[in-house]
């Protein structure tokens, strides 16, 4: 493995090029913003390994990339990426252009940097690395690198169903995971998933004056009493059979707790709040982070936020947030909500799911977690941190993992500084250059597995 590090620092230069071009296309999949230029960068690259690319999308969608490279065995191991981004606004927040890739004191600043150009990047050299060292390469590789993750990959599902055989792997690394705060290598195991609902309660065919308001309803009041019958002042969720399916944490899984930290302070003072929810602090913080199911008020409106006029609202309208742990369905939750709000007398609410996204996980005695860790502990020189599940959304267990049937495994070169989807988003070159190796070194020991 000497050579390997060898070659990768006498490449750094190269491939840290790589990844400055791909942070440079401005690929914003909420603005169907540079995403021509993004496909055309990644089929270049991934022809250039030697990969065999084909595109795919559904109708309207942006493709979704798929670039094979052969290997030395039949075990297919499938890498999960995304070339879109998040939009950069606030623009004026940056300290450098947010697509200018530049960097500054070691640190390369752009939008997508870390979130997720930079494990992709690092993924794409350490296939050029381990060809030139060694030649081909242990087991097959398959790039499935996605338009859409920023937007919630509406359309993966659909296209990962269509071209099953194409995607056949047996397992997969997903595109989450960074150093946390002690510059520890981390893993997660799975993601929360979330579903979104748009309450809508219609009063008045018209805005009204407020001399009427003694005998007219107001539906923002209908809104608020809808949210505040969702959960009590204890966080405790009173939607009944919200909890019913929320897969439980092992005893296992609840010891991994010990060796995880969350930055309490940092987050108070970044925040500027006296102190967490209930006063949590220590493990019991990272145990809600991890495993508690949340529901909150994303938004509420009503008046001249909708009607843009003075007087009385005529209409209302809030969004709801349902935070969801592992075996938690988020088709199931409209039904769960409806029923809550006809049982308690908002019937007259209506009802619209505007995003989801499935939670999932790999169970923490899946031999290929024991692989990554053991390579992880080789080559960072100490043990990695494992998350059960993440705090964080992202992983495509249902749109991917599900219906291919592979187990699927977060790891990523980022760091607790990485600044994802804020301004300033970057990656340490250091990093970055370290990810290469490392996913280098992963190829045979994952070649190897059982």
């Amino acid at each position: 493995m000497d050579r390997l590090h060898a070659h990768i620092e006498r490449n750094r230069d190269r491939y840290v090029e790589t990844l400055r071009t791909l942070c440079r296309i401005p690929s914003v999949s909420f603005h169907n913003q540079g995403i021509p230029e993004a496909v055309r960068c990644l089929t270049s690259l991934l022809t250039a390994l030697g990969a065999d690319v084909a595109l795919r999308r559904a109708e309207g969608a942006s493709p979704l990339i798929v670039g094979t490279v052969p290997g030395a065995s039949a075990r297919t191991l499938l890498l999960y990426n995304h070339y879109d981004v998040v939009p950069a606004e606030p623009l004026d927040a940056w300290t450098s252009p947010p697509f200018g890739a530049e960097i500054v004191d070691g640190r390369l600043i752009a939008r997508g940097a870390s979130d997720n150009k930079g494990d992709l990047a690092a993924r794409l050299c350490a296939v050029d690395a381990y060809r030139a060292v060694y030649g081909t390469l242990p087991l097959t590789l398959k790039f499935v690198i996605d338009g859409e993750e920023e937007m919630g990959s509406p359309h993966l599902r659909e296209v990962v169903e269509a071209n099953r055989e194409l995607l056949r792997a047996d397992a997969a690394l997903g595109e989450g995971g960074a150093r946390d705060d002690r510059g520890r290598p981390s893993m997660s195991l799975g993601c929360r998933g979330r579903i979104l609902f748009e309450m809508e309660r219609v009063g008045a065919g018209q805005t009204f004056h407020s001399s009427l308001t003694s005998v007219v309803p107001n539906p923002a009041w209908d809104i608020v009493w809808a949210f505040a019958s969702m959960k009590g002042p204890d966080e405790r969720i009173t939607i009944e059979g919200f909890y019913d399916d929320a897969l439980a944490p092992s005893e296992a899984e609840l010891r991994l707790l010990d060796d995880l930290r969350f930055d309490e302070e940092g987050t108070r003072r970044r925040l500027g709040i006296p102190q967490l929810t209930l006063g949590v602090s220590g493990r019991d913080a990272i145990r809600r982070l991890l495993f508690e199911p949340t529901v909150e008020v994303s938004s509420v409106g009503a008046g001249r936020t909708l009607d843009g006029l003075k007087g009385m609202p005529r209409r209302a309208v809030g969004v709801v947030r349902f935070g969801l742990v592992p075996n938690q369905d988020p088709s199931k939750m409209e039904g769960v909500l409806r029923r809550h709000l006809d049982a308690h007398g908002f019937a007259a609410i209506t009802l619209r799911p505007i995003s989801e996204r499935y939670p999932g996980k790999v169970p923490l005695e899946h031999p290929m977690v024991d692989v990554i860790a053991r390579a992880a502990r080789a080559f960072y020189h100490e043990d990695p941190v494992i998350y059960p599940v993440a705090p964080w959304i992202g992983a495509p267990y249902r749109e991917l993992a599900q219906p291919l049937n592979v187990p699927l495994i977060n790891v990523g070169i980022g760091s607790a500084e990485s600044r994802f989807h804020a301004p300033d988003e970057g990656i340490e070159v250091d990093d970055y250059c370290a990810g290469i190796e490392f996913m280098a070194r992963l190829f045979p020991a994952l070649a190897a597995a059982t």
